[in-house]
């Protein structure tokens, strides 16, 4: 199984880079920006400046606005063409803990059914009064009956997404 880690960064390589790199099954892709530092280098990394994301070919390229995190589609998009199986978006201070891994891609898992809008995702991991950046305001103080919202069902994941631990990215008005 061919499997690529994608991560965005305008830093010199963190720790967490560094980390992601000495996995030796993962091909890391790191997307970089205007920020970025012009001689960024990390070994073990395919490393994105802007003049190498012009010239992947893809026309998603020119519509992507600089200084914005949806220039990581770019890292999905090499990643899928150098047919990865498997592609892990994280942030470059997510560092990863020892025992480190992403479940199967085709399994079966809880899942919630389509058309069910906006949940609040993190309530399946704590108490807190936390939510996901991109919530609606107006259903951070609703509770989700996951017991109703999941089913088992087969499933053919094709990106997986960690969350952290101790500094979620979380939205301004948290």
């Amino acid at each position: 199984m061919k499997r690529s880690i994608i991560i965005t960064s305008i830093f010199e390589p963190t720790e967490a880079v560094k980390a992601f790199a000495k996995f030796k099954d993962y091909d890391l892709i790191v997307v970089g920006d205007e920020k970025s530092p012009e001689n960024w280098h990390c070994e073990n990394t395919t490393y994105l400046s802007i003049d190498e994301q012009n010239k992947l070919g893809y026309q998603l390229t020119q519509h992507l606005p600089y200084n914005h995190y949806s220039r990581k589609m770019l890292g999905y998009l090499l990643a899928m063409e150098n047919k990865a199986d498997l592609r892990i978006d994280t942030d470059d201070d997510n560092i990863p803990k020892q025992n480190w891994s992403f479940p199967l891609n085709e399994h079966k898992y809880d899942c919630i059914e389509e058309n069910e809008g906006f949940v609040n995702i993190y309530q399946l991991f704590t108490d807190q009064k936390i939510w996901p950046r991109g919530l609606p305001l107006n259903l951070i103080n609703k509770r989700f009956d996951f017991k109703v919202l999941l089913n088992e069902k087969n499933c053919n994941v094709g990106i997986w997404q960690g969350l952290a631990d101790e500094d979620p990215d979380v939205d301004a008005i948290y």
